[in-house]
């Protein structure tokens, strides 16, 4: 990406100090040797990229996911007390763990959609959908955000902001901030079915499946 912003810089300076490219045999053979080292250096990137997310994936698969701590437990709207609790135990069956930037009031949207989403679930025992959120003012959350969650759902409030970095995640980045686990808390599937219809039909069959 800087490659081809630089390629496109360049193009403007030359035009813009009235050099004529295309009769100018070195000022060709310049761009020529220019624009075959940024498509190598851009595909590098993106197999490199892919690479990195199947790599980040296999590496989460199977795994258990740290519980929040210390964190604050919002059910409905109201705060419930879980210092007693047994963490990821506190909810039965199957989850949907995903994360929400508590700083961001648009981001909203995404929880009208998990509900639209879950109530096209046709099962007995849909599973819960937990949301971890993170932000850097909590008071504010609580005061301006919290009132407008649009639905029945489990809110966890990291309070440190640690559950990022000791579940080694990136930070808000979609692709790794949304998991299916089993009865027994093990990541099954990362990614969300919101944005993705492979992931979508992934999450569907896991959750019509016997335990």
């Amino acid at each position: 990406m800087k490659n081809t912003v630089l390629f496109i810089m360049i193009c403007r300076l030359m035009l813009r100090n009235n050099f004529t490219v295309l009769n100018n045999i070195y000022i060709r053979f310049f761009l020529l040797v220019l624009f075959l080292v940024v498509i190598p250096g851009c595909q590098h990137v993106n197999n490199k990229s892919t690479g990195s997310v199947e790599k980040k994936v296999n590496s989460l698969l199977g795994k258990k996911l740290v519980f929040p701590s210390p964190v604050k437990y919002f059910k409905e709207g109201r705060e419930i007390d879980i210092s007693g609790e047994a963490g990821w135990n506190l909810f039965q069956g199957k989850k949907i763990i995903t994360l929400l930037n508590g700083d961001c009031y648009s981001c909203l949207d995404l929880l009208y959609k998990w509900e639209i989403w879950l109530e096209s679930i046709r099962v007995d025992e849909p599973p819960e959908l937990i949301v971890i959120v993170i932000t850097g003012d909590i008071k504010y959350f609580e005061k301006v955000i919290l009132p407008d969650i649009p639905f029945n759902l489990n809110l966890l409030i990291d309070i440190e902001k640690n559950f990022l970095s000791v579940n080694g995640l990136e930070s808000f980045d979609e692709r790794f901030q949304t998991f299916f686990m089993d009865e027994i808390n093990t990541i099954r599937l990362v990614g969300n079915p919101l944005i993705g219809s492979q992931i979508n039909d992934l999450y569907r069959d896991f959750i019509s499946s016997d335990p």
